[in-house]
């Protein structure tokens, strides 16, 4: 069958006009670096490393991850200290109740990400386009029911059962400055009660506190060990297979929510841009439930793997009235709390 010259013509402009897209596509996107610079906290890097070996073969950029042993708190501290000489390109981790803390220091750049409307608006805790939600997690109060059975002790069910006198020498929760859990332990307390109330609770607690746990792994040592029996811990600890019998009432719980950021001056900043909208997307997001143990903000995505763990029938957020204020409240905890 033969072409007539019109339909020839039709077709040679629409070769064209492919062309011209194609050409337009790839000089109008941002070419990415090719590499990139990961800052986030050491409980975090078995979700990092997947997100970055995904986006790796995705897009073909050489990513690290770099956490130096901290936590959430001090990674950001360390994030913030290199404001004048930033070494990082993103940062992820970061913890709802100190992002104003990390946002009022300068250290990050806003950008809306093409995919941000995969989140629903009741994910997003940061308006100004600093912080995206990455994922979000239960802090509960938890307990070995083998030492609770063997001695005979009743089951601890919220923040005020934790004053049983019965208790003295069980209890703990993390070092607030040191590990994320032990600070959202905290903010929910002040959340609760209120700072000065919050505070009276805490120096009150502190006669049935066994000690305060740098971060996770102590933690689990020491319930495994049996050193402690009732403390705060996520929702997806309970079951864990070397503290078999760590369980919980899921009454109450705190929402522990993480978040994901530009740093500004970052020396790789197309690159970085991708890799949190990569960290957004459902494929991003379906590596959270199994290689970070929490719940995506995407509800495209999966959770199926920690559909095991109870989700509290009362959830406390963070009351964002009192944003600003955690770097006063960890060293009058330092001062008042745990000096005692």
């Amino acid at each position: 069958m033969r072409l007539s010259k019109k339909q020839l013509l039709s077709l040679v402009v629409l070769f064209l006009l492919l062309f011209a897209s194609i050409l337009y596509l790839n000089f109008s996107q941002p070419k990415l670096e090719n590499s990139l610079v990961v800052y986030g906290p050491e409980g975090d890097e078995y979700f990092a490393k997947a997100l970055i070996s995904a986006f790796q073969k995705r897009f073909g950029v050489n990513v690290t991850y770099v956490h130096y042993g901290m936590g959430a708190i001090d990674i950001c501290n360390k994030l913030i200290s290199e404001k004048n000489a930033p070494q990082a390109d993103v940062i992820l981790g970061i913890p709802d109740f100190y992002s104003k803390v990390v946002i009022d220091s300068g250290v990050l750049e806003t950008f809306t990400p093409n995919n941000l409307s995969l989140i629903p608006r009741s994910e997003i805790f940061d308006s100004s386009g600093y912080v995206f939600p990455l994922d979000k997690g239960y802090i509960l109060i938890t307990y070995n029911l083998t030492i609770i059975k063997k001695k005979n002790l009743p089951v601890p069910s919220n923040l005020d059962d934790l004053l049983n006198p019965a208790y003295k020498g069980l209890v703990f929760y993390q070092d607030p400055t040191t590990s994320g859990t032990g600070l959202a332990f905290l903010v929910w307390v002040l959340s609760v009660k209120g700072e000065t109330e919050g505070f009276s609770f805490l120096k009150k607690l502190e006669g049935n506190i066994k000690f305060h746990p740098s971060g996770w792994s102590s933690s689990i040592n020491a319930l495994k060990i049996g050193e402690v029996a009732i403390g705060s811990m996520f929702s997806t600890d309970v079951g864990y297979s070397e503290v078999p019998n760590l369980t919980t009432t899921a009454e109450v719980g705190f929402v522990y929510r993480e978040g994901i950021a530009l740093v500004k001056g970052a020396k790789h900043p197309n690159a970085a841009k991708k890799f949190i909208e990569f960290a957004l997307s459902n494929e991003g997001q379906n590596l959270t439930a199994p290689y970070n143990y929490m719940y995506p903000v995407n509800p495209k995505a999966s959770y199926s793997d920690i559909a095991y763990a109870p989700i509290p029938k009362e959830v406390i957020t963070f009351n964002t009235s009192l944003s600003g204020n955690v770097t006063q409240w960890l060293e009058l905890w330092r001062r008042e709390v745990k000096s005692q």
